[in-house]
């Protein structure tokens, strides 16, 4: 495996890793609470875990490049896995368990470095299906109509939330008609994304709906990823070597 298909390989995950970090879920206004608090549970039954298989289709330097990947989320014990192979033979892996991230790929004799916010940032897709309480601390401003490029438009709110430690979260949610159409975020090791969904959201578990990602570049969004859920399956019986 020569370093530059290593380096690809790397890109691909970190792309689809910043597809999931969108999927997230005090000084409120009124109209952001009201966009806010409108989107509904994925499912109002208790869910325990989540296996979902993704295609994942990255431009790179003119080409195209489609991996497949499962993610597996295991609410009730939070942990999660992801498997993306980049192409036939060769794959990574990104675990989080017990609050830690680790990134490998087969044939490498050490794990694979992760931003450092990473396991926070994941570790929020634990509570992907509860709905969105505005918490002291919080701060949901409403900005108005938005234009991204031409790419997505719509009604944006600004909404900063706290983890446990206090360390702020912002995100940008672009609606139209009271759904999710869009999602811009910045993430400080990667650089500006946007998130536009093929369909608009009214749910809060964003992940589990085809989007395709870009990245800013200068005054520029270039698309870098399109996703397509594959398939999606609900309490199955969990495959305890995932998670080694």
């Amino acid at each position: 495996m020569t370093t530059t298909t290593r380096r690809n390989a790397a890109l691909v995950a970190s792309l689809l890793l910043a597809t999931l970090l969108a999927t997230a879920s005090a000084q409120v206004d009124a109209r952001a609470r009201a966009l806010l608090e409108g989107l509904q549970p994925v499912t109002t039954e208790e869910i325990r875990n989540v296996d979902q298989t993704v295609v994942n289709t990255v431009y790179m330097d003119g080409e195209e490049m489609a991996t497949n990947a499962r993610i597996v989320i295991d609410f009730e014990g939070r942990r999660l896995v992801m498997l993306t192979e980049v192409m036939p033979g060769m794959s990574t892996s990104i675990v989080l368990k017990d609050g830690q991230v680790t990134m490998s790929m087969p044939g490498m004799p050490m794990t694979l470095p992760v931003p450092p916010e990473t396991a926070t940032e994941l570790e929020k897709m634990f509570d992907q299906n509860e709905p969105i309480l505005l918490e002291e601390g919080d701060i949901a401003t409403y900005d108005g109509e938005v234009d991204y490029g031409g790419i997505v438009s719509g009604e944006q709110v600004t909404y900063t939330f706290h983890d446990e430690s206090g360390e702020p979260t912002t995100l940008r949610y672009v609606f139209k008609d009271g759904k999710i159409v869009g999602l811009h975020m910045d993430i400080d090791s990667a650089g500006e994304y946007l998130v536009a969904y093929d369909t608009a959201v009214d749910a809060q578990a964003l992940m589990g709906y085809d989007s395709t990602t870009y990245m800013l570049d200068g005054d520029t969004w270039n698309m870098v990823s399109h996703s397509h859920i594959e398939a999606v399956a609900y309490n199955v019986v969990l495959d305890e070597s995932l998670f080694e």
